[in-house]
């Protein structure tokens, strides 16, 4: 006898190219075990083409992609604090409780199982009356006390590493897990028989949404202060306003014409770069594993990482597997890190395989949420 699946619904605060969508991406296009439907932020109306192409992307029905507006409480480290910005959190918030009570009643109505949260920043839509999952990914700053009476309503929270669980540490947590990102990087192979189009050069690169937080003016000036022809640094990625747009403008100022940083846009097929780059660079405040740290150790290539001692690459199980390939500076040490892209300037990183972890992501995935129920 067939065991029934699970009924999920997943809401996810962004489903764009990278981060927390990529990750619930592979879940779900990997899944088996849970029949899922998808909630996505409403900003305008989907047509079904749209819907279809979506579904196509995270492996879900068309008729099973849903629109609602979504809360977003900008409770993490790095948040934007200009004023658009603030602005533009208020009106979502307000959009969200007009639609509060239609998407409870949609979720009352559903029959679901479990509902997953995919960010902090969602944190707002838990009640007691349902079974909410929520995956915590981001560092908790601000507004704390709302934010854990929140999520200590939650039957379930799947932290994304140790670094981000202290501040929830004073609540009573129902059940928990510490899950990494899901990687496959199989995929790189179709790429590698196009060569490479920056030769001998050694390639450092930065991937993801360009954010004050993320560092990439420390890293691009880090670089500036590195002499040597033979080194490229490839910034990959726009903050979501356009290319010229107002931090990544404020970057292209400081890289100053340098014919050796290439601000590259976004990359919908990025596996891509990764079989061209040799070196994944991080450039927060203080170590964040990430999804590029994890995709660039899943595709060969090294990674610099910002780690004050070197008890992280220690504990850590996925930096301890792939530790030849982790290289580490002191947090916004400029001379640090200017030593380090010296010191690698000229060093190829060796590929040989091409890895994926998404069997074993998906399986732990799917008993914790068993065990939750």
């Amino acid at each position: 006898m067939n065991k029934r699946k699970l009924k999920g619904l997943f809401v996810t605060h962004n489903y764009g190219l990278y981060g927390a969508s990529q990750s619930l991406k592979l879940l779900l296009r990997n899944q088996k075990n849970i029949d899922a439907t998808l909630v996505i932020p409403r900003r305008e109306m989907l047509s079904q083409q749209d819907k279809e192409r979506i579904g196509q992307r995270f492996g879900v029905e068309a008729t099973k992609i849903k629109q609602f507006f979504l809360p977003w409480i900008n409770c993490f480290e790095g948040r934007k604090t200009d004023l658009q910005n603030y602005f533009l959190v208020a009106a979502k918030n307000l959009l969200w409780k007009i639609d509060r009570n239609r998407f409870h009643r949609y979720v009352s109505a559903g029959g679901f199982d479990f509902i997953h949260l995919n960010s902090i920043v969602l944190c707002g839509i838990i009640s007691e009356s349902h079974p909410f999952i929520i995956h915590i990914r981001e560092r908790l700053i601000h507004y704390r006390e709302w934010v854990l009476s929140q999520v200590e309503k939650a039957k379930g929270v799947i932290f994304i590493d140790d670094s981000v669980v202290p501040p929830f540490l004073p609540i009573d947590i129902k059940d928990s897990v510490i899950l990494t990102n899901p990687v496959d990087m199989r995929n790189c192979t179709i790429h590698t028989a196009n060569g490479n189009p920056f030769g001998n050069q050694t390639v450092f690169t930065m991937i993801g949404r360009i954010e004050e937080g993320k560092g990439v003016d420390f890293v691009i000036d880090a670089f500036r202060n590195t002499s040597g022809d033979q080194m490229r640094l490839l910034i990959i990625g726009d903050k979501g306003d356009g290319i010229h747009g107002g931090f990544v403008k404020h970057c292209r100022e400081l890289a100053a014409g340098d014919p050796r940083i290439s601000f590259w846009g976004e990359e919908k097929n990025i596996s891509k770069i990764y079989t061209w780059c040799d070196y994944i660079i991080r450039g927060e405040v203080d170590f964040r594993m990430g999804r590029s740290v994890l995709e660039a150790l899943y595709s060969d290539c090294d990674v610099i990482v910002p780690i004050r001692n070197d008890q992280s690459v220690k504990t850590n199980e996925e930096l301890t597997k792939f530790k030849s390939k982790v290289h580490t500076y002191l947090p916004r040490d400029m001379g640090s890190l200017a030593k380090t892209f010296l010191n690698l300037s000229g060093r190829k990183a060796q590929k040989l395989n091409f890895h994926s972890n998404i069997n074993g992501y998906v399986k732990t995935f799917n008993e914790y949420i068993s065990n939750v129920l």
